[in-house]
């Protein structure tokens, strides 16, 4: 017997028919784009062709997604990773034009269900599961292989598993995807191929625009997990050598307050999510910051791998009422931006609220 969202998401997919046009919408992360490119694996087999379109960025690019896929004509759009529902009139005007499906494991900004639109988060689905560790490309997995099987695709939805921190969580379903495919369990999650596979996707995105458009398309045509090892994903070498570098030379730049760590960092390239990441299974039971100057503002990046303090709500909290700033993730992950003149300001408050 289906779940009960499963059951929806059946609804809908069964008026699919060929012709329809269809759009993924997605976060440019590991696990956005894992969580697309199960979405579309999906549909292929359940309708006999591809996706007409994929479409990846960021949380803050929602009117930039819906004018596209209304320009695009689309019948159907699946958004994922990203909570399009802070923007719900937004939602409203796309789903005047297509049925929306939103897939998602972040905290819910309301309500935003309709007639048009299928709203599920990922604590709707199993509530049992905090929401941060049951990332999105493990969501679409499990809902979608009530509909058909993707078992031939469990390596993708472990990367996904592994670069949104989830590896904790769901360890054997990693794990046995790792055997499945003939290769060693190792301590640190991210030295498998699997977790080499997400340093490629996370320094590609920052590599350069043409390589990130690229990582859903390369996920999506490989056979197995050698075809992305051995792709030009590989060009982004560079950036994990910096990551790499930073990790070896951290404690230079560390400064400690309470059971908060912070780093403030110049780096060529924006690696602040991923080196938060990184650092936070070096210190897991430490609230870990780091800030880097991007494009005329500040990038905070929040990890406490040890969820004991929420960094969602630290964030929120450190930049509210600051103008021209944004913040939002997960208890375990979060980010924010503010400008230049604000961050002496925003980070004190980061300080006192740890």
């Amino acid at each position: 017997m289906l779940s009960k969202y499963a059951t929806e998401l059946k609804r809908i997919t069964d008026r699919i028919n060929s012709n329809d046009i269809i759009g993924i919408v997605h976060h440019d992360d590991s696990d956005g784009n894992c969580a697309g490119v199960i979405i579309a694996k999906a549909l292929e087999k359940l309708r006999g062709r591809r996706i007409d379109f994929e479409i990846s960025g960021n949380y803050y690019d929602i009117k930039e997604f819906c004018s596209k896929c209304i320009r695009k004509k689309a019948n159907y759009v699946f958004i994922t990773d990203i909570t399009a529902e802070q923007q719900p009139q937004l939602l409203k005007e796309l789903s005047k034009h297509a049925t929306v499906i939103l897939l998602d494991h972040h905290k819910s900004y309301g309500d935003v269900s309709s007639k048009n639109i299928l709203f599920i988060k990922s604590h709707f689905y199993n509530p049992k599961i905090e929401p941060a560790k049951y990332c999105a490309a493990k969501l679409c997995y499990d809902l979608f292989s009530e509909l058909v099987d993707l078992s031939d695709i469990d390596w993708i939805c472990s990367i996904g598993i592994i670069g949104d921190m989830g590896y904790e969580q769901w360890k054997d379903f990693v794990d046995t995807a790792l055997k499945k495919q003939g290769l060693k369990v190792k301590k640190d999650i991210f030295q498998t191929e699997f977790g080499k596979i997400n340093s490629l996707v996370l320094s590609s995105r920052l590599y350069s625009m043409t390589l990130r458009n690229r990582i859903f398309e390369i996920l999506y045509d490989a056979d197995n997990y050698k075809d992305v090892l051995k792709s030009e994903l590989q060009k982004a070498g560079a950036v994990i050598e910096e990551i790499n570098w930073y990790l070896k030379n951290h404690k230079k730049f560390m400064k400690k307050y309470g059971d908060l760590l912070l780093f403030e960092i110049k780096p060529k390239y924006g690696i602040n999510a991923d080196l938060s990441t990184q650092l936070a299974g070096i210190y897991p039971h430490n609230t870990i910051i780091v800030a880097v100057e991007m494009r005329g503002k500040i990038a905070i990046s929040a990890r406490r791998a040890d969820f004991k303090k929420p960094m969602n709500t630290l964030l929120e909290k450190a930049t509210e009422g600051i103008s021209d700033s944004n913040a939002g993730g997960h208890s375990v992950a979060a980010g924010a931006g503010v400008r230049k003149n604000d961050y002496e300001k925003v980070i004190g408050r980061i300080i006192s609220l740890s």
